[in-house]
């Protein structure tokens, strides 16, 4: 109930600040990478290791912002986002491996596509010099996942990788995300602003692996946006 009251909340501000005349557009583009943490239901054989590495992600957006008074300001839109995930269990040992002595390793990597809807309060501070302020800021990120896909394989010591039939991965169709913004903007020509705002975020959702029913329910995400703002 909580998480749909967020969400319809991301979804309803859009239109009405769109609806404010000193509302102004923005393009955002970003890009992120973070620390999973991971939850275990089934302990794994001995001599095998397991973790899940994010292998980077990127988003393409819109924002509408509403300045408010005492240089406080309200940011809200809509965008779309590519993650890259990778599960690797090594040290297993199939009938090959077995009779050879050796071990294997599973590379299940996984595209999770998205969209996304930020809520953002921050503060803008003007700076000594002209044209340039510094911003900062609480932010809250709704994600609605569309659609993941995962590529797996085995690889073997002595034989050439196999590919083998993709797993039946588990990924929460929503995630919510809290997190921290601070940043420089710079006037440009034509009164567009530029901003340049590194971000620290935790995410809260549900992936789950194949093969020792692992999870994935918090992520640490560190990132950097770059913003062009039409006024």
């Amino acid at each position: 109930m909580h998480l749909r009251l967020i969400v319809g909340l991301l979804l309803v501000l859009p239109l009405a600040l769109a609806a404010q005349q000193k509302t102004a557009l923005s393009v955002e583009l970003n890009a992120n990478d973070g620390l999973l943490f991971l939850q275990k239901t089934i302990d794994p054989p001995a001599n095998t290791k397991e973790r899940v590495i994010m292998q980077g992600s990127y988003g393409l957006g819109l924002q509408l912002s509403r300045p408010l008074r005492r240089s406080y300001f309200v940011r809200t839109g809509l965008g779309y986002r590519h993650s890259q995930l990778r599960h690797e269990i090594s040290g297993l040992q199939f009938g090959s491996d077995i009779v050879q002595g050796t071990r294997s390793t599973i590379h299940n990597d996984i595209a999770v596509s998205s969209i996304y809807m930020p809520l953002e309060f921050g503060r803008w501070y003007e700076g000594r010099l002209d044209k340039r302020a510094f911003v900062w800021g609480l932010s809250a990120l709704g994600s609605r996942n569309l659609a993941a896909s995962a590529d797996t394989w085995v690889i073997y010591e002595k034989l050439p990788p196999e590919r083998i039939v993709s797993p039946n991965n588990g990924i929460a169709p929503w995630s919510v995300a809290l997190g921290v913004f601070c940043g420089l903007e710079y006037t440009l020509r034509n009164e567009m602003v530029l901003g340049l705002e590194p971000h620290v975020r935790m995410t809260f959702t549900d992936y789950r692996f194949f093969l020792y029913d692992t999870h994935v329910r918090r992520m640490l995400e560190g990132g950097l946006r770059l913003r062009l703002q039409f006024k």
